[in-house]
This record gives C-alpha cells, sequence and structure tokens, in this order.
C-alpha cells in the first residue's frame, strides 16, 4: 500500500523510521557493558575500591609521581565510586536480562513487572464517554465509522502493534489528500479493504460516519484506485520473512483483524495460536530471508 502513498511523503517516511531505528539501536547497544573502562582502573594507574559494612574506601596503587594528586582526589572519588558501583550492577542486571532475550530464552520474560500505561485514548467498558478511541495507526473500523465497540477493538490494536514490531512498519498508514479530496478516515478504510478485502456494509451501516465514506451500494465514495495485498505479501515483502512464516504469523493476526467484532479473536484464543507456540520455540528473533541489494 506503499505505492498509493506520494513519493516525497514515501521517503520521509522511510526517513523517519530510519531514525527511529537508528535510536532503538543505539538504547540497545548502550546496555551492552563495555568492561574495559574497569580493567583499566585495576592497573597502576587508577583506584581500587574496596566495601566494608556498607563504607567505601579508595586505596592508591598509582606510580610514586602521582601519589600526591591521587591522594588529593581521593576524597573527591568516593561518591563516584559509589554511583560507579550502583550503575555496574543495575547496567549488570540489563545486559544479563537482554542476552537472555538475544539467546532466545523467553523464560526471562517470567520474571518480569509488567506494567501498562498511557490510557490517554482508553475508555470504560460501560461507559464510552468518547467516540474517538485508540491511535490511529492501530484504530479499528468501528471506532473509525462510528458503531458500537467493546474490548475486541484491542484485540484489533494488539494485531497492528505485532505486525509493526515484525516488520518495522505500519500495517495501516492513512493519510488525507487534499489534491484528491478525501480525508484521513476515507484512506484508513481504503487501505483495511486492500489487505482485508471488502467491508460488509451490514456491519457498519448503522455506523455515525458510514455515509461519509460509502455509499448507498458500500461503494467508497472518495476513492476509486485501490491495490490490493494480503498480510502475507506484506510480511514477505516489508518484514523480509520467509513465505511459510508469514502464513503462520498472517494465520494469527488475521482472525485478530475481523471486521465483525463478534468473530474477532478474543485474547484467550490468540494465546493458544500456533505461531506464539513457534516463535517460543524458535527464540525472540523470526527468521528473515536473505536479501540480495538495498533493502
Amino acid at each position: 500500500y506503499m505505492l498509493a502513498i506520494p513519493s516525497k511523503t514515501r521517503k520521509r517516511i522511510r526517513r523517519n523510521r530510519k531514525k527511529h531505528r537508528d535510536k532503538v539501536e543505539q538504547f540497545l547497544n548502550s546496555l551492552d557493558i563495555d568492561n574495559s573502562a574497569p580493567k583499566e582502573q585495576n592497573g597502576n594507574s587508577s583506584n581500587g575500591t574496596n566495601s566494608t559494612n556498607g563504607t567505601t574506601t579508595t586505596t592508591s596503587t598509582t606510580n610514586n609521581a602521582n601519589n600526591t594528586n591521587n591522594a588529593n582526589n581521593t576524597s573527591n572519588t568516593n561518591g563516584a565510586n559509589d554511583r560507579d558501583d550502583f550503575s555496574d550492577e543495575a547496567y549488570n542486571h540489563i545486559s544479563c536480562f537482554y542476552e537472555e532475550l538475544q539467546a532466545g530464552n523467553l523464560g526471562a520474560l517470567k520474571h518480569c513487572t509488567v506494567k501498562i500505561v498511557d490510557f490517554g485514548n482508553a475508555c470504560y467498558i460501560n461507559h464510552h464517554y468518547t467516540e474517538e478511541i485508540q491511535t490511529r495507526e492501530y484504530r479499528s473500523p468501528e471506532a473509525i465509522l462510528g458503531s458500537p465497540y467493546d474490548t475486541s477493538a484491542d484485540i484489533w490494536s494488539a494485531a497492528c502493534l505485532i505486525f509493526e514490531l515484525v516488520s518495522g512498519d505500519y500495517l495501516f498508514y492513512p493519510e488525507a489528500n487534499d489534491y484528491e479530496n478525501y480525508d484521513i478516515d476515507d484512506d484508513h478504510i481504503a487501505k483495511m479493504i486492500e489487505i482485508l478485502g471488502p467491508m460488509p456494509s451490514r456491519l457498519f451501516r448503522e455506523g455515525r460516519r458510514y455515509y461519509d465514506i460509502f455509499d448507498q451500494k458500500g461503494r467508497l465514495l472518495k476513492i476509486k484506485s485501490l491495490s490490493p495485498t494480503s498480510i502475507v505479501e506484506l510480511l514477505m515483502d516489508i518484514a523480509g520473512l520467509p513465505g511459510i512464516e508469514a502464513r503462520e504469523m498472517s494465520e494469527f493476526l488475521t482472525p485478530m483483524l475481523q471486521y465483525d467484532i463478534r468473530d474477532r479473536a478474543t485474547a484467550s484464543k490468540c494465546l493458544k495460536s500456533n505461531w506464539l507456540t513457534l516463535c517460543e520455540m524458535r527464540g525472540t528473533k523470526p527468521k528473515r530471508r536473505a536479501h540480495s541489494g538495498n533493502i
């Protein structure tokens, strides 16, 4: 569906995504502990620390020419050494956890405490005080069209987010186009149809925005040209997954992306997915196809 986006916009999207990936890579690299500094400190030109009953003492082991300077700096380095010891311990825990995940040991996750935050677009199940829920890229069709919604909208969002985590791209990235006279909701629904197929009018005809986007026969009012694709094709092209794994993941995501909220997969059903089981067996990293040229 990126082909339907103007070339300048596509370039901007790719630049932003590259910056995001670079920041993530930089953060992950920062989790690796560089032991070169402690090794230098253990030499003849640095200070060593000993802790007894919570008190840190500094012993100078420098050459005779530097003994005076090190003695004068002892009081200044005590506080820094305390902080360094704490930082080393914290980074050591983080690094060990990261290495376990990199090695495919999902058992490390059992010791995590998960905190769910940022409920800016959330609302209560029994009290819908707003009709605009969910982050734009993860928004469900019922929320866009103004139809009744429930907790199944979160399953839709989860599917979009999982696709993004694996591929590095949004599953749906809608944009308004003033030149062709359609807004962001028009484009969002059109992209859903391109990837997931026709949208049954019986499901959303009562939605408050349905007739802003569709005509009486259930056809898009403002967007006439579509570029059909599939989740499998996107996973192979964007994420570089081999065909078998792309199909396995598609079988996991497709029930989560059902238009009918009554048919959409529940969280408990998702947890029984064969794809999740295979991911746990293989480790945390999905297998990639070899690319012969530039990506």
